[in-house]
């Protein structure tokens, strides 16, 4: 009866505490294949990410990985996404861009 009731206060005790510890991803350059710098992230809609980059705005959607540009291929420093246009708006150096 105490294995038993000890083995329950464990199981409980274990998912309480995983509930604490998220699970992190991380991903290497390789599988991003962007820049080794990132200045900026938001979230769009559905839960797609958007990431500023040296080599432009990376776009993760949970599986795969998108890459877009400037037109004057320069670094991203910052983004933000407008839920009521779904628009991300990009701004890099000497330019300033909006993808839909």
């Amino acid at each position: 009866m105490k294995k038993a009731l000890l083995t329950i206060l464990l199981l409980a005790f274990s998912y309480l505490t995983s509930a604490f510890n998220p699970v992190v991803r991380n991903f290497t350059k390789d599988v991003y294949r962007g820049g080794t710098q990132t200045w900026d992230i938001v979230q769009g809609n559905g839960g797609v990410m958007y990431f500023a980059n040296n080599s432009g705005v990376l776009e993760f959607d949970g599986r795969d990985w998108k890459q877009r540009r400037l037109n004057n291929f320069t670094s991203v420093r910052s983004l933000y996404y407008d839920r009521s246009e779904q628009s991300l708006y990009a701004g890099g150096t000497n330019e300033l861009g909006r993808f839909r």
